[in-house]
């Protein structure tokens, strides 16, 4: 018998697709940059001169969408959103923005590490309980816990720590909002 290979299928997100290359995919990875930096301060709530929050931080489930689809291109265009968002709305320094940046792709990377191999010829695997569980337990205790020690780290070494912030209270709040990220825009993301 002769081996065919075997094409991939549009609900296998474990492979890159083969379209995931050349210009057009360039243009959504740009795309998807900026649209992240767009909802990235849109979710910002201003709540005083010195510090503001978040509500939800959408890299967390788009990047995780976007690495599924493309692969390292698509979580470079999630840590390129943030990037633009910290630099151009947040006017943080260049180490800040590569550290913001760095602490937005850990996260959904850690994640999909994690669901890779359980997300693997599942068609539609938010529509799963066991998968949705399996990415929630991942997100929460996996790639939200590195992105918030990350990006935590980040913010208090290169000085833009808020001042009236303590530090396991901002370390919990950016954990918050990376997983309510992630749990709101994973699933239609993904669809």
């Amino acid at each position: 018998k002769t081996m065919q290979a075997r094409e991939p299928t549009t609900h296998e997100p474990a492979l890159v697709q083969p379209e995931a290359q050349g210009w057009l995919p360039a243009g959504t990875l740009l795309g998807a940059a900026a649209v992240i930096a767009v909802l990235c301060t849109l979710s910002r709530v201003e709540t005083s001169p010195e510090a503001s929050f978040s509500l939800f931080w959408p890299s967390a489930g788009l990047g995780l969408a976007l690495l599924a689809r493309f692969g390292m291109p698509g979580l470079g265009s999630a840590a390129l959103g943030v990037g633009l968002w910290a630099g151009l709305v947040m006017q943080w320094s260049i180490p800040a923005v590569a550290w913001t940046a760095a602490a937005s792709a850990v996260g959904p990377w850690l994640t999909w590490r994690w669901l890779r191999r359980r997300f693997f010829g599942v068609p539609f695997p938010f529509s799963r309980s066991a998968t949705v569980l399996a990415f929630m337990r991942a997100q929460a205790v996996g790639g939200s816990v590195a992105a918030a020690f990350l990006g935590s780290a980040g913010l208090w070494f290169t000085g833009h720590w808020p001042a009236d912030v303590s530090l396991l209270g901002g370390v919990l709040a950016y954990w918050m909002i990376e997983t309510t990220g992630a749990f709101l825009f994973a699933p239609v993301a993904w669809d």
